[in-house]
């Protein structure tokens, strides 16, 4: 047995929230759904949160239906890294005109 299989593998999903919320409104409404979902990085509009491997599809059913008032959530993404979920959906988007 690998230790990944007792541990659990990670995966990070990249979000946005808009309009966008205070971090402690975001924390409360992650926290008051009673998942295992880690918030990891949040600027006020983008961010990152982690769960389990086997709990990916939830954690995006319950990202994208979380109660925020007016403020939508909307999933952009799943990586295994935070590197790579930092670099693929949370770079700024700069136009190139």
């Amino acid at each position: 047995m690998v230790v990944r299989d007792r541990e659990g593998r990670q995966r990070y999903i990249a979000f946005v929230v808009t309009p966008p919320v205070p971090k402690a409104r975001l924390t409360t409404a992650l926290r008051d759904a009673g998942d295992r979902v880690r918030l990891v990085e949040y600027d006020g509009a983008r961010g990152l949160v982690q769960c389990a491997h086997t709990a990916k599809d939830a954690t995006i059913a319950l990202l994208n239906g979380l109660p925020l008032g007016d403020a939508t959530v909307r999933t952009l993404g799943t990586s295994g890294t935070i590197r790579k979920a930092r670099a693929k959906f949370l770079r700024s988007r700069v136009s190139v005109e």
